[in-house]
């Protein structure tokens, strides 16, 4: 009994020993085959993780944004809005703008659209059938005595590279130019390519007729030159006119210059016209003489119409809606203005006198104005060559037009206001 009992303590010990031998190592076994991580580590791992994942990310992020300022930011604080010409709009961009001109002539089907892109800044996309232009640019060819004045006076004129033909300009600094051998091109379909090829300027500005023959646009376009429309005579106001300076302006990023001086304009021209608003006795006027039988006679609602009635005059073919010619035979006008129209503006020539008129036709003595003295041509302002400055400066200038009108139409008025008035453009018929 003694070594049964002896033997089975034996084995009660021997399965307590290996019991405890199990229980001992098991966390040895979890250890080894999946740690278990602590709390505290796991965080301080997130922490340096999202430390390390963010800290490029946000750096990019800033080089991001650093660029998309650079490129949206406004190249062109000053702008131009338009008042009063409706034959071209323009729209403004960060980096560009768009120029886009309506009605480029009489009929047209079709617009014109230049893209300026500020010098530095990536084209856009987007205007396939548009000519890009880089801004500022810094050579221009003006095919139009029209388009000089504004050049003048927003001082750019070292800008100029060539003219169309300097016997009709009157500006003094492009004269003095052509002495020293600047470029003459021609007009139409005849312009020098070759010329404008060799100066390459940054733009050649030009007017448009839709008549191949007066048409110097296409040959331009299609030697590769960088051509614009400008459709200023197109305009039927005076003010509307006179804000293409604007649409020259843009080319250059002169807007600044451009928006005084034409308000500036616009202020003289409104006050001279509140001046004669409300006159009840208003002169019946009339235009121009017969060319090769037939007398060209401004429609009701042209530009020189606009002038008349802006000058307190009664135009006597005011009830013509046309914005453009009416085409009428000589004893048509008879029938209107020989006994009825107190006011012939634009009587002949440049250099006629009234004895040149009547050796002309001698069926001009009929007319009343003429029997009164009351003839008045735009040609006060001329060069030896034949050029004059009425069409010229004074596209610049309507509020001076304006007022030589008055002075004619209403000299009472202009008395008052100025009695020294001395006209500038328009003259007495001698």
């Amino acid at each position: 009994m003694k070594k049964i009992a002896i033997l089975l303590l034996s084995l009660v010990l021997l399965f307590s020993f290996v019991a405890c031998n199990q229980q001992a190592a098991a966390p040895v076994v979890e250890v080894t085959t999946e740690p278990p991580a602590p709390t505290a580590t796991i965080e301080v791992i997130e922490e340096v993780e999202d430390e390390i994942v963010q800290e490029p990310t946000e750096v990019i992020v800033e080089e991001v944004v650093t660029e998309e300022v650079e490129e949206t930011s406004d190249h062109f604080t000053d702008k131009v809005e338009i008042e009063y010409a409706n034959g071209f709009t323009v729209e403004y961009f960060d980096t560009y703008k768009v120029v886009t001109v309506l009605t480029p002539w009489d009929f047209a089907t079709e617009t014109f659209q230049y893209v300026l892109v500020q010098d530095g800044s990536e084209a856009p996309q987007g205007f396939d059938q548009a000519t890009f232009v880089t801004i500022p640019i810094q050579t221009i060819a003006p095919l139009s005595t029209t388009f000089i004045p504004f050049l003048d006076l927003y001082g750019l004129m070292d800008s100029v590279v060539a003219v169309s033909d300097g016997v009709y300009v009157t500006n003094q600094t492009i004269l003095d130019k052509v002495a020293d051998g600047l470029p003459q091109v021609g007009y139409g379909s005849g312009v020098d390519i070759e010329t404008l090829l060799l100066l390459e300027p940054d733009v050649i500005m030009t007017n448009g007729y839709g008549f191949p023959d007066y048409d110097a646009h296409p040959v331009l376009i299609n030697a590769g030159l960088t051509v614009v429309i400008n459709g200023d005579y197109m305009e039927n106001t005076p003010l509307g006119r006179a804000e293409w300076g604007k649409f020259i302006a843009v080319f250059y990023n002169q807007e600044a210059i451009a928006n005084q001086l034409f308000d500036e304009t616009v202020a003289s021209y409104n006050q001279w016209q509140t001046a004669v608003a409300d006159v009840s006795d208003k002169p019946t006027v009339f235009l121009n003489t017969p060319f090769e039988g037939t007398w060209y006679v401004p429609g009701g609602n042209s530009y020189m119409a606009n002038f008349i009635n802006d000058a307190g005059g009664a135009y006597l073919w005011a009830d013509e809606p046309s914005v453009g010619t009416l085409y009428l035979g000589f004893e048509d006008v008879v029938a209107k203005a020989a006994e009825d129209g107190q006011i012939w503006l634009h009587p002949g020539g440049f250099n006629f006198s009234a004895q040149d008129l009547l050796n002309e036709d001698e069926r001009f003595a009929e007319f009343s104005a003429f029997q009164n003295g009351a003839l008045y041509n735009n040609n006060k302002a001329l060069t030896a060559a034949g050029g004059n400055d009425f069409f010229e400066s004074g596209i610049a200038h309507p509020d001076v037009i304006l007022a030589d009108l008055i002075a004619f139409f209403h000299p009472d008025i202009m008395a008052e206001i100025d009695p020294d008035y001395q006209t500038t453009y328009y003259q007495v018929l001698p």
